[in-house]
């Protein structure tokens, strides 16, 4: 009954996401239009008459307008529902999970995705995409829904609660997919599919460089230890991973927990390093990264109550849960008193 409950629940959130987002999204701003690209649009005789050429002008202006609202409007709608499955499964696996270790490693996860998705959400509507902040979350969500589905498709069944745990990751790299390429590309692609090649190059440059960069301040620092730890769990996770594939015994089975971790981490990952950059920046004080310490805070803390406080690695994540949680509490506080 209780699982019932819950899909009722969440097949009544997306009906209300989608009829918010195509029913009653309102206008948003249009994007520019230069007089070169209305000029491109419609091409008249000498003899044209000005009024039909202004006509030809609004209609292609419209057109695009029309473009970028349906095109915005799914997005975030998408968004939505992903952050609303990762949430509800979140729950879920905090109430089914029989071991309250496993329990909160998995739901730091799902928690962290949703938080993402959120994040994402509001990006779109206030048309940040194209920021690397914006691009770095999309991949990271991106590769965290693949490589669930695709440890749902080695399992060869759904779950218990599969239709939560299809509906995030399915939410997720659809709706990540699509906002990278609108990220890079724009709304209406006013720039070639080529510009993604260049733009997976430069940011993967930029992101080194500020990776090896020195810290700005004491809490750069704290975060780049944070990063190195969690990226050094995710290459174990990918070490892991190559050699269930060299033994080529049972394949299907041994990849499933080592690859939902090695997306976890991926994910985590990419949230403390986007922290490191917002101290570098002195912007810990934005709602976002108030939310994204917590949820560190606690996935710091699911890693200590999975691998104990005994080893190297439970010590480390001790630190940096407490850590992550004074910043984020400290930030709060401070940006209310603003």
């Amino acid at each position: 009954e209780k699982m019932k409950l819950l899909l009722l629940l969440l097949l009544t959130s997306l009906l209300a996401v989608v009829i918010q987002a195509f029913a009653f999204s309102s206008w948003q701003r249009p994007p520019t239009v230069s007089l070169r690209t209305k000029a491109r649009t419609v091409v008249p005789s000498r003899r044209a008459n000005l009024s039909h050429l202004r006509s030809a002008s609004a209609d292609s202006e419209f057109s695009e307008a029309f473009q970028y609202n349906l095109r915005k409007s799914r997005l975030t709608a998408a968004y939505k529902a992903a952050a609303i499955s990762y949430a509800l499964y979140a729950l879920h696996n905090l109430r089914a999970q029989s071991s309250l270790a496993y329990a909160c490693l998995f739901a730091s996860g799902h928690g962290m995705a949703a938080g993402l998705a959120c994040i994402l959400n509001f990006a779109a509507v206030e048309d940040r995409l194209f920021l690397f902040t914006s691009k770095r979350y999309n991949l990271a969500l991106m590769e965290y829904g693949v490589c669930q589905l695709v440890a749902t498709a080695l399992a060869g069944r759904v779950p218990r609660g599969g239709f939560i745990l299809l509906a995030g990751p399915l939410f997720a790299t659809i709706s990540t997919f699509q906002g990278y390429i609108f990220g890079v590309r724009g709304w209406t692609y006013q720039k070639p599919v080529g510009a993604i090649v260049g733009d997976l190059k430069k940011g993967t440059s930029q992101t080194l460089s500020s990776l090896f960069k020195v810290p700005k301040n004491i809490k750069s620092f704290g975060y780049l230890g944070g990063t190195l730890l969690v990226a050094a769990m995710k290459l174990e996770k990918l070490k892991e991973i190559g050699e269930v594939l060299v033994a080529k015994s049972d394949v299907r089975t041994a990849l499933l927990v080592p690859l939902a971790g090695f997306g976890r981490l991926a994910l985590f990952t990419s949230v403390v390093y986007n922290l490191k950059d917002g101290a570098d920046r002195g912007i810990l004080d934005n709602i976002n990264f108030i939310g994204l310490n917590l949820l560190s805070a606690f996935s710091f803390a699911a890693l200590v109550s999975h691998v104990g406080t005994n080893t190297p690695v439970g010590g480390f994540s001790a630190f940096f849960s407490v850590f992550c949680a004074l910043n984020g509490v400290i930030s709060f506080f401070k940006s209310n008193n603003e």
